[in-house]
This record gives structure tokens, C-alpha cells and sequence, in this order.
């Protein structure tokens, strides 16, 4: 990232806990004053809802104006008129989160989602080589990863690499050598004060994606199925019997290892991702040893997941402060997340419409009827 966004990157991060203290009382709004006014903010950011709405009419705007190139373009030069569009909207995006000044605007994402699909697409069609297509996949994927700070870049060059040596000799060893070596190589980048905010989240998301990769190559289904090597190519790679009591014992150990790393480095991102593999590794166990049907199985699973997680809050509950071992189960300067289902029922009744009076029920009515007969008559 350019020097000058990392350091719009950290001030933007500043700005962000500090308004989250001050929603939570934690500070008062003198203190939230002074800490925006010793961070400022010199980047365009909109909204949520208006930067989808920019982030939408920009990909309108460039495939539209993509449609048009390719009519007054050649045939002949047609793919290579891809490529070239799609380098164009890399150096838009540059241009975008650099001069510009521009982060969370929508415009900026949008032209690098396109730049890097149209560039990889470019490479592709020129190629004609899937491997070659999924290099350039890693390559600007991790460009756009390291230049702009964007974690679903991270993601998404992480998942080529692993793709890109699924169809390499040995692809669901070397699966198992990148799970074991990228998480120590980037987990500590995530924690590093050395780099922004954004490019932490990116090295996190590589690490996250790593142990995915990881599980997948240990689990005894993708071992029994050859799911890797379907990935790669080769679906018909025999595998040594000998070797399928290692991977049985994966599927159970890897989401153990990962919840014990969520534990130790306190956090939740991983502790969420262990208990999901956890989950998965429980419903293929259904599927080899039929204890039940796999509506019991999920069943339980969500029983017992939701029992631990409500175990657990007491337990950190009753220690002292609340706490245990560092733990607690009190939301941090989050007072939102807090909000109780009444509340937000009470807060949707608010917006109902007020209840229509419905017309009055016929009651009777004295007086009006007129009897008489033999001569005589009256009323009533």
C-alpha cells in the first residue's frame, strides 16, 4: 500500500474504535472530539447503502463501456482487448485509492473486482492454459491483496495457489505443506503493528483460508473420494491404504488444532472456524458410521454447540469480574450487539401502522314503529 493510505488506514481504524467506546460510554464525546481531531480522516468514504449503489453503477457503467470497445474492435484483437481493459481498470483503481483519495467509495472496489477478472480472463483466453490462467489468478489477486488492502483479494489468491498446485504431482501433499506452513508465515503479520489495519485482515484471511485448505486435504472424504486430485485434474490418482488412518485421524485433530489456537491467541474468528469444522468433521462421521439420521446428527450438533456456548458464558460469567484466564463473555464496547429480541420487537412495533376502526355493529333503535288495527292506531 502507498505510505499515504496506510497512514489514512490507521486513522480511519482509530476513528472507528473510538466511536465504538464512545456508542459503549466508555468515553465522553470531549474525548471522541479530540481523538477524530488528532486522527483525521482525509480519504472519501460513503455509506453503506450509497456505496453499493456507486459500487453497482459502476460495474454497469464498465461492462457497458467494455460492450463498446468490443464492437468497434477487431475480432482479431478481441482478446487481447481484454487483457488490455482489464489492466486499464487495475491502473484506474491505482489511480482511484492513490491521487483520488478514495477508500470505501464503491467506484474503487468495483474497478478492481473487473480489473482483476478481466485481466485474469485476458491471460486465460491468450494462454488457452488453465494452470497459466490460475498463476495470473495468484499473481493479481495478491497484487490487488498487497496494493489496496482488499481481504477478499487475499481470499482469492490464496484459493489459486491452491488450486494452481492441486494440478502439480503430489497436489494434496503440497495442499497439506502450504496449510502447515502459511499460517505460521502470515499469522504473525496479522498481529504486526508494522502494517495496516487492512493488510493485517488480508494476512489473516490468507492464514484462514491456508486451514481450509488444510481440512480439506486431510479429510477423509477428499481422501476417499479424490476430491483434490479431481481439482487438479487427475481424478483416477490411487491413493495407499496404508495412509488412511492418518487421514481419519485429521479430520478429527485439525479442528481441534485450530480451536486451540482460537483459545490461545484469543481470537474469535478462528474459534468460530474450528467449531464449524468441528460440525463438518461430526456430520462425516454420520456418513461412515450410521448412529443415527443426519437430521438427528445435525440436530444434536446444533444442541450441543448451543449448550457449550451458553456453558460457557456462565462459567466466565461467575468468575471474578466476569472474567477467566483472560476470557469474558460481556460484549466489549459494543453496545448494539447487546440489544435484546423485546427491543428490537418494540422498536419494529414502532413502525407498525396505528389499527383502523372498524365500522359501528347495528344496535336498536326506540321509537320510529307505528302499530294499529280495528280503528285504532298509534306509535312507539
Amino acid at each position: 500500500m502507498r505510505q499515504d493510505a496506510q497512514q489514512a488506514d490507521r486513522r480511519y481504524a482509530v476513528r472507528r474504535e473510538a466511536r465504538a467506546w464512545h456508542a459503549a460510554e466508555a468515553i465522553d464525546a470531549a474525548t471522541l472530539a479530540a481523538i477524530e481531531a488528532a486522527y483525521p480522516d482525509d480519504r472519501r468514504r460513503l455509506g453503506p447503502a450509497l456505496r453499493a449503489l456507486v459500487a453497482t453503477f459502476t460495474l454497469v457503467a464498465a461492462s457497458a463501456c467494455f460492450g463498446i470497445l468490443a464492437l468497434v474492435t477487431p475480432r482479431s484483437a478481441e482478446e487481447a482487448l481484454v487483457l488490455l481493459f482489464g489492466i486499464a481498470l487495475l491502473a484506474l483503481t491505482d489511480l482511484q485509492t492513490g491521487p483520488l483519495r478514495r477508500s470505501q467509495a464503491g467506484a474503487e472496489a468495483a474497478t478492481a473486482l473487473l480489473g482483476v477478472i478481466f485481466a485474469t480472463a485476458g491471460i486465460g483466453v491468450l494462454s488457452e492454459d488453465v494452470s497459466a490462467t490460475l498463476a495470473a489468478l495468484f499473481a493479481i489477486g495478491a497484487l490487488a491483496a498487497w496494493r489496496w488492502g482488499y481481504a477478499l483479494a487475499a481470499a482469492v489468491a490464496t484459493i489459486a495457489l491452491l488450486l494452481l498446485l492441486a494440478r502439480l504431482p503430489g497436489g494434496r501433499s503440497l495442499w497439506i505443506a502450504a496449510g502447515l506452513a502459511l499460517p505460521p508465515l502470515f499469522l504473525p503479520a496479522g498481529d504486526s503493528a508494522r502494517l495496516a489495519p487492512s493488510l493485517r485482515q488480508c494476512a489473516r484471511v490468507v492464514a484462514g483460508v491456508a486451514l481450509l485448505g488444510l481440512y480439506f486435504a486431510f479429510h477423509i472424504g477428499s481422501w476417499d473420494h479424490h476430491l483434490v486430485e479431481e481439482l487438479g485434474g487427475a481424478p483416477n490418482g490411487a491413493h495407499g491404504v496404508a495412509l488412511r488412518p492418518i487421514f481419519i485421524a485429521g479430520t478429527a485433530l485439525v479442528p481441534l488444532g485450530v480451536l486451540v489456537y482460537g483459545l490461545r491467541s484469543r481470537r474469535t474468528e478462528f474459534l468460530t472456524l474450528g467449531v464449524l469444522l468441528a460440525l463438518a468433521s461430526s456430520v462425516t462421521l454420520r456418513f461412515y458410521v450410521h448412529v443415527a439420521p443426519l437430521w438427528v446428527v445435525l440436530s444434536a450438533g446444533g444442541l450441543f454447540v448451543i449448550a457449550l456456548g451458553l456453558g460457557l458464558r456462565r462459567f466466565l460469567h461467575g468468575g471474578p469480574d466476569r472474567e477467566r484466564f483472560g476470557f469474558t463473555a460481556e460484549p466489549l464496547f459494543d453496545r448494539g450487539a447487546g440489544r435484546g429480541v423485546a427491543e428490537i420487537a418494540a422498536g419494529l412495533a414502532a413502525f407498525a401502522p396505528a389499527a383502523q376502526a372498524g365500522p359501528e355493529p347495528d344496535t336498536l333503535k326506540p321509537g320510529g314503529g307505528r302499530y294499529g288495527g280495528g280503528g285504532a292506531s298509534g306509535t312507539y
